[in-house]
């Protein structure tokens, strides 16, 4: 059985590497497609996979790692023309680049693991700032127009859609006329929680970019003195440090064993996204016994049990986001509770989930096969 990984690109580990991750480790001899990877994360997939990683021309060019939107304007034109028609079954794991748009042979399974449609091309904030202006988007409308109709078609192929969360299951249902199963990201956490009796700070973590909001938790714990914890990287970043105060620590890039210690001194983790797809952040702190405050958006409201396991909060502003920590400030969350919610996105239940997907479709191919 040949399978084949379709991934739309990997320059930083997010929610979408951690599906990959899950399921090279599920498929070692599968075929791995990339068109544009970094050097680091494509070490990484070699040494997991025993088939071959096939990347684009694309990859040659330095301005597509910088500038990864760029390849946007080429992705319906790249998908459709990769040679995949030998394979057995296709993963393909799919937001803003639209990997699903790959074709199959007749009588392959074709996989699309969903993390949102594209957000540039739909009501979801996008954190392309020019496409949030309403005049851009009124010359642009031709070629958005052109690019959904290509997008639409895309999300037809594939024999059976996954959606990250319920939130990108009920877009899926909205944009493409699909239903869609659901299957939650993988999350990684440690198998001990560790956390400390003195709580020192709060803390994000997300790449900085605008969608993810870290520029209102940045403002608002520097106003009221609140320690803050900035983990991640982005382009955000330089314009976080000069409005941030002296109570407000960046640290970057860390590795899993840094995060812990992190996770095992904060009070709380703050997300402030705005339409969040699913919110590995947020699993991640539950996972290490850390309630989440977070803005009332996207796939939050699927995670965060309100006074169980964190604080929603409903109006997007700083005044709200305060009254949030406040309110959290009263209270005394359980970090057992925290972690056992956190359980239901392990790895395990996500390979499980897959691979019942595809036992399901090898059963209904033999009693085709049966009729015929």
């Amino acid at each position: 059985m040949k399978i084949a990984i379709v991934h739309d690109f990997a320059e930083y580990i997010g929610g979408a590497e951690n599906v990959l991750n899950v399921l090279c480790q599920m498929f070692p001899s599968s075929d791995l497609y990339i068109p544009i990877v970094s050097k680091e994360m494509q070490h990484m997939f070699t040494r997991k996979i025993t088939g071959t990683l096939y990347t684009s021309v694309f990859n040659r060019y330095e301005i597509f790692h910088r500038h990864p939107n760029f390849f946007k304007l080429f992705c319906y034109w790249y998908w459709p023309r990769l040679s995949l028609s030998h394979y057995d079954i296709i993963i393909s794991s799919s937001h803003s680049f639209s990997s699903k748009a790959v074709i199959a042979g007749s009588d392959a399974l074709h996989i699309a693991y969903i993390h949102t449609p594209p957000r540039y091309l739909y009501s979801e904030y996008s954190q392309l700032r020019i496409m949030r202006n309403p005049l851009i988007r009124f010359f642009l409308f031709p070629y958005l127009y052109f690019m959904k109709k290509l997008d639409f078609i895309s999300a037809q192929r594939p024999t059976v859609l996954v959606a990250g969360s319920e939130v990108v299951s009920k877009r899926i249902a909205a944009y493409y006329g699909r239903s869609s199963i659901v299957i939650n990201p993988p999350v990684f956490f440690p198998l001990k929680i560790s956390v400390r009796k003195e709580k020192k700070y709060y803390m994000t973590l997300s790449r900085l970019v605008g969608q993810k909001g870290v520029i209102m938790a940045v403002r608002v714990c520097t106003e009221k003195n609140i320690p803050l914890v900035v983990v991640g990287i982005g382009p955000e970043e330089s314009r976080l440090r000069i409005i941030a105060g002296p109570n407000v620590r960046f640290v970057g890039f860390v590795s899993e064993t840094e995060k812990t210690k992190l996770f095992s001194c904060a009070k709380a983790l703050i997300n402030c996204a705005i339409d969040e797809d699913f919110g590995m952040s947020t699993v991640e702190a539950l996972g290490h016994g850390v309630p989440v405050i977070a803005y009332n958006s996207g796939a939050n409201s699927e995670i965060i049990s309100h006074g169980k396991t964190g604080i929603l909060f409903d109006t997007y502003s700083p005044v709200s986001l305060f009254r949030a920590i406040m309110e959290f400030e009263l209270l005394h969350l359980s970090p057992s509770v925290c972690r056992k919610e956190a359980e239901q996105y392990s790895v395990k239940n996500f390979q499980k989930k897959v691979l019942h997907i595809i036992s399901d479709y090898k059963k209904v191919q033999m009693r085709s096969s049966y009729v015929s």
